[in-house]
């Protein structure tokens, strides 16, 4: 429960904030502004690092299309990483995985170079769940997705929100009820929408969903006076 609280706040916060920066990602940035000068650079799977023009670079796997600042990685894994420390009252992973988390990556079984990558086997180990923070958020920037200060900006944005949803999670464990809760019967979560919408994109037809839920409403791609046809 915690975890899927903290989460579902993690990314209202980290969505909030690349639509209020709007920033370009490296990808965007390398490819127009660095687009003639030649860099080091990983060329693409299966070659090794070389001379590549900016034009040409892309990061190690698809970047996603939306703004750069924060990264949702990080700011969701230390969101899902305070509300279990939170509630289990410690950093050490043991309390869930009975000692050490432990990942195992075989040779070869790379997404993006399959066969090739990694080379050899390759077993990770986390004591606390500091350091499974610290290899989320930066196996990020270490693929091209993020500027250095996105990371650290998404971990500080959204670690709060981890933090409360574990320590609500634990005094209802406890026993103790909160003082409020939400009310379910809110307008905003009963009233139809009844914008409506003369042209709308691939994917969206005209129409009024029933209810303004949050979720659907944040995480729908349609325009006011669209509904999704999926």
């Amino acid at each position: 429960f915690a975890t899927v609280v903290s989460i579902y706040d993690a990314v209202q916060l980290s969505w909030k904030v690349k639509v209020q920066t709007d920033l370009v990602r490296p990808t965007s940035y390398i490819q127009s502004a660095m687009a003639d000068k030649t860099v080091n650079a990983y060329r693409g799977p299966g070659l090794k690092n070389g001379p590549i023009k900016g034009a040409e670079w892309e990061a190690y796997r698809r970047v996603m299309p939306h703004a750069e600042f924060p990264s949702g990685s990080s700011c969701i894994c230390k969101a899902f990483v305070n509300a279990i420390s939170a509630f289990e009252g410690s950093d050490t992973t043991q309390p869930i995985s009975t000692g050490a988390l432990l990942m195992d990556f075989p040779a070869g079984s790379s997404k993006t170079e399959p066969g090739i990558m990694p080379a050899t086997d390759i077993m990770l180990e986390f004591e606390t769940w500091d350091a499974v923070v610290d290899m989320c958020g930066y196996s990020r920037l270490n693929a091209g997705f993020h500027f250095t200060a996105s990371i650290p900006g998404g971990e500080e944005l959204c670690g709060i929100a981890g933090t409360k949803a574990g320590a609500y999670a634990l005094s209802l464990n406890n026993g103790i009820s909160p003082d409020s809760g939400p009310d379910i019967n809110h307008r905003i979560l009963t009233e139809a929408d009844t914008r409506t919408c003369d042209s709308c994109p691939p994917g969206c037809e005209p129409g009024t969903p029933r209810r303004r839920l949050l979720f659907a409403a944040f995480m729908s791609l349609c325009p006011a006076g669209c509904v999704s046809v999926f």
